[in-house]
C-alpha cells in the first residue's frame, strides 16, 4: 500500500477513536509520564500541542515542557515562560512564541514526543508527509525519539521507509511503551519491552 494510502486509512481509524473517545486518556497520560521518568528524568522533554485529529497529552504546566516552532522547513523547540505564549501557525498548530520562550538546547539530552498517523512494530512513523520530524530526528540523532499514538495507530504490518525517514526509538499508547524491535512487537502492558 502506497504511503497516501496508508496515511488516509490511519486518519480515519484515529478520527473514528478519538470522536468516540474509544481509548483509555488516563492510561495514555499514565505511559507518558511513566516514559518520561523511566527513559529521561533530567533530559529536556519535547511535547507537542495536537490538532483536533491528533492523540495528545496535557501534561501541566506547560512551562515544564518545549514545544515545536516551524521554522521555514525545519522544527524549532522552545519552553514557553507562561501558558499563554503561544500563536497559531499557518497550519492551525498552536505554536511557542520564540520571543516568550527559552529555546531548547541542543547539547543537552532530549527526550521528542512527536505526533503519528500511524507506526509499525519496527519504529517507522507514517507523520503528515511534510518531514518536519524527520528533517530534526536526522539533524539531532541523539534525541531520543517517542511516538505517541493509540494503540488503534499501532500497525503489524511493516510500512516501507522512504530514505529520509527517521525512526521512532520507542512507541506510547495508552496500552504500552514498546521499544520497537526487528523481532516484531514483545509488549507487557506498560512495562517497557525489551
Amino acid at each position: 500500500m502506497k504511503k497516501e494510502d496508508l496515511r488516509l486509512k490511519f486518519k480515519q481509524i484515529r478520527r473514528e477513536h478519538l470522536s468516540a473517545r474509544d481509548f483509555d486518556a488516563a492510561a495514555l497520560k499514565r505511559n507518558v509520564k511513566k516514559a518520561i521518568a523511566d527513559l529521561g528524568p533530567k533530559a529536556q522533554v519535547c511535547l507537542y500541542r495536537p490538532l483536533s485529529d491528533e492523540v495528545g497529552c496535557d501534561l501541566a504546566p506547560l512551562t515544564d515542557f518545549y514545544f515545536p516552532r516551524i521554522d521555514g522547513q525545519n522544527l524549532q523547540f522552545f519552553k514557553p515562560r507562561s501558558a499563554k505564549a503561544f500563536s497559531k501557525s499557518r497550519f492551525g498548530i498552536s505554536e511557542p512564541i520564540p520571543e516568550k520562550s527559552r529555546a531548547l538546547d541542543l547539547s543537552q539530552d532530549i527526550l521528542v514526543f512527536c505526533p503519528a498517523v500511524a507506526v509499525d512494530t519496527l519504529g517507522t512513523r507514517l507523520g503528515m508527509g511534510k518531514g518536519y520530524y524527520d528533517r530534526f530526528f536526522h539533524a539531532n540523532p541523539r534525541a531520543l525519539r517517542l511516538a505517541l499514538v493509540l494503540q488503534a495507530q499501532v500497525s503489524k504490518t511493516v510500512f516501507m521507509p522512504d530514505p529520509w525517514d527517521q525512526p521512532v526509538d520507542w512507541i506510547v499508547s495508552e496500552q504500552m511503551i514498546l521499544k520497537p524491535s526487528l523481532k516484531g512487537v514483545r509488549s507487557h502492558g506498560s512495562q517497557f519491552a525489551s
